[in-house]
């Protein structure tokens, strides 16, 4: 990471791919000044139409790394519609560069994206701002579920009790867990993995293979989904679902019963019928042995089998792995489809039944990696790397000014799982900390060459497990089957350019995802104001800026400010022991870590922002 100051832009704008003359690294890393614009990224911006005092018409743009305010220029027909358009509408705007340093950054009018304020008019704004494609047509579902088959020799999925275990919400299943049902003693068991078998319905460069590759995942936005592949076939025709046949790609394990060891593997083609499907919180209940009403004593023991197993493979992986357990909640938004109204915010915590499923899936992604790479078959890998150590010490940096938290070492996986560890209790502060450790790591990426996965501490690991919303998986499905049939996989540089183009996607995708979820959650938040009133929310102090505090609400798992002219007249001190602001008005002195409480004071939806005051 370079810094570059706003007086060494010399006009570039975030996206942007710039040349950059780096100084000398210091104490604070590297730093240096933009000597050329080599491509410009961001072309068109979503934002909403504002009218500045002086009365010239603007955008303010969703992104927060544009300027809080961009004049809109244009022809007189686009003036005549601003003329007639309310303050606040999301509009769609095309940004003009400035030529030369000094100039000023501009838009041009392109259309109205919502007519409207309320939810489904910000998911339209995120879907255009990061161009995500709209659902699928009735057209494109009709041909969609007329796709026939390739036929491939097909094993019947025998003596194995089958389950899929998905959100309780889940709109396509894709995978499926068995265990033997005819070996129930004896010192291994048979565990299978089975993944619908896309690739016998979409070959390479067939129309939906062409439709899946142009969005690469699908996109779960909250209270919308936009799916990969036409829900026709994705989310029917294909999909896993409890009591019909269908075609899946299978993965069989023999597993040592009391040490978690897989023995061996085998990879076919077959047919099969779920027996149950199940949702996290009922695998869950079976777990505990308290199952839900409505489960019979057949699915509860299976559920129980499999995860006595998968609990011995989970165990023996972070002994022999040091895979980084990194567990944190995540505040989801419980939501119709299509938005009408907000319902809830739903705190979930990773538990039992989700490692039951992540423990197979893995060993599924490991042993078509490891095929894959031992035969030589071009194939997406993928890689995690190593945290930066710039970014290590940054993280330290920052653990320096909380309270009670010793900086750790953080020079192995190990050492990091036993600072996670201490850091998995429930308070906010550690969700703070946890959070900000997450930052350090980098993202995963694609790649044609394998290379180690730091995170999960694997050598060989590929996406194999999720075919109807990830197109990699669908690539490594379609490279087996031609395997399978005795025709020619796709290249190594075919790999490489599949690659770098989901890589890019699946942060797109990651990016509109959180940018939805921030607009909604403060939607909801404003709106609990208004119902309720002034509400009281436990915040932690994550960091003291010039402009005053920057304060995480687990509540609602969003980071907020407060205003530095809301505490009245303050100081910010730097000393051997941290900074701190003494607020004469409060008469307090904080401090990052320190727990206060805060009520909203204003929320804007357009730049995803939410501001507080101080409680009483």
């Amino acid at each position: 990471d370079v810094f570059v100051p706003r007086r060494h832009l010399r006009g570039a704008v975030s996206q942007d791919r710039v040349e950059v003359n780096v100084n000398a690294e210091d104490a604070k890393g590297f730093s240096g000044a933009v000597t050329q614009i080599i491509e410009r990224g961001l072309t068109e911006i979503a934002g909403t139409f504002q009218i500045a005092k002086s009365g010239d018409y603007g955008i303010r743009p969703m992104r927060r790394e544009l300027p809080e305010f961009i004049p809109l220029v244009g022809t007189d027909e686009s003036e005549k519609t601003l003329d007639e358009l309310p303050e606040d509408e999301w509009i769609l705007a095309h940004l003009h560069h400035p030529e030369k340093a000094g100039e000023e950054l501009v838009a041009e009018f392109l259309d109205v994206i919502s007519e409207g304020k309320g939810i489904e008019d910000d998911l339209n704004a995120v879907m255009t701002e990061f161009n995500l494609l709209p659902p699928y047509d009735a057209e494109a579902n009709r041909r969609a579920a007329d796709t026939q088959p390739v036929e491939i020799n097909r094993e019947p999925v025998k003596n194995h009790f089958t389950m899929t275990i998905d959100p309780v919400d889940a709109k396509d299943f894709d995978d499926a867990i068995s265990i033997q049902t005819d070996s129930n003693t004896g010192d291994t068991v048979e565990i299978g993995v089975h993944i619908v078998d896309l690739a016998a319905y979409i070959q390479p460069g067939s129309e939906l293979d062409k439709l899946a590759a142009e969005r690469g995942f699908t996109s779960y936005l909250p209270g919308k989904t936009l799916h990969m592949l036409p829900p026709a076939l994705g989310a029917h025709r294909c999909s896993l679902i409890e009591g019909q046949e269908k075609l899946a790609h299978s993965v069989f394990f023999t597993i040592d019963r009391e040490t978690g060891a897989i023995q061996e593997s085998r990879r076919c083609h077959t047919r099969l019928v779920v027996d149950r499907r199940l949702s996290f919180e009922q695998a869950q209940s079976c777990i505990e042995n308290n199952p839900e009403d409505g489960l019979d004593k057949q699915t509860v023991q299976g559920v129980q089998a499999i995860w006595a197993i998968a609990a011995k493979m989970r165990e023996r992986r972070a002994e022999t792995e040091k895979f980084l357990a990194i567990e944190i909640p995540e505040i989801r938004i419980v939501c119709d489809e299509p938005p009408r109204q907000i319902e809830a915010l739903k705190k979930v915590v990773p538990c039992e039944s989700h490692h039951l499923v992540e423990e197979f899936m893995l060993a599924a992604n490991v042993a078509i990696a490891t095929e894959l790479d031992r035969r030589d078959v071009p194939a997406l890998y993928r890689t995690h790397g190593e945290p930066m150590k710039s970014d290590i010490e940054e993280f330290k940096q920052a653990l320096a000014d909380l309270p009670g938290v010793q900086t750790p070492r953080l020079d192995s996986r190990r050492a990091m799982n036993e600072f996670l560890k201490k850091h998995q209790t429930g308070r906010a502060i550690d969700e703070v900390v946890v959070g900000l450790f997450l930052r350090t790591m980098q993202r995963a990426t694609y790649s044609a060459k394998r290379d180690s996965h730091f995170g999960l501490g694997k050598t060989h690991y590929s996406h194999f497990t999720s075919p109807i919303r990830r197109y990699p998986d669908l690539f490594i499905h379609q490279q087996l089957f031609a395997l399978d049939t005795g025709n020619a996989p796709q290249s190594k540089d075919e790999c490489a350019t599949v690659a770098a183009r989901c890589t890019a996607l699946e942060e797109n995708n990651d990016q509109a995802y959180y940018a939805a979820l921030d607009r909604l959650k403060i939607r909801y938040a404003a709106r609990l104001r208004l119902d309720k009133g002034e509400e009281n929310y436990e915040a932690v102090v994550t960091k003291l800026t010039e402009d005053g505090l920057v304060v995480y609400i687990p509540d609602l798992g969003l980071f907020g400010r407060v205003p530095r002219e809301d505490l009245g007249q303050s100081e910010l001190h730097h000393g051997a022991k941290g900074r701190r602001f003494s607020s004469r008005k409060a008469g307090k002195t904080f401090k990052a870590g320190h727990v206060l409480y805060v009520k909203i004071k204003q929320t804007d939806t357009t730049r995803g922002t939410i501001d507080f005051n101080l409680s009483g």
